[in-house]
């Protein structure tokens, strides 16, 4: 995602190249958005706790899918045991 954000910020930086030119209204007001939106330091986090990102979402999955074949064997031995009596 931060690779996605640095690919657009060269192109609006590209573009408030080409807006310095003009001194309207409604294209000053962009110019200062873009400003903005190149200083803006991204991150995806999770409630500024830690940063997400490639590595952390398949370990997340990882430990759902862990977890969930876990309390399945363990009903599955259940079944098992109650059937055996």
């Amino acid at each position: 995602m931060e690779t996605q954000f640095e690919e657009h910020k060269e192109a609006i930086s590209n573009a408030l190249g080409k807006l310095s030119i003009i001194n309207e209204g409604s294209w000053v007001q962009l110019r200062i958005w873009g400003e903005w939106y190149l200083q803006w330091n991204w991150k995806f986090t999770a409630n500024h706790f830690f940063n997400v990102n490639n590595s952390t979402v398949p370990a997340v999955i990882g430990t759902i899918l862990t977890y969930f074949i876990f309390m399945l064997q363990l009903g599955m031995s259940e079944i098992t045991a109650k059937s055996r009596k």
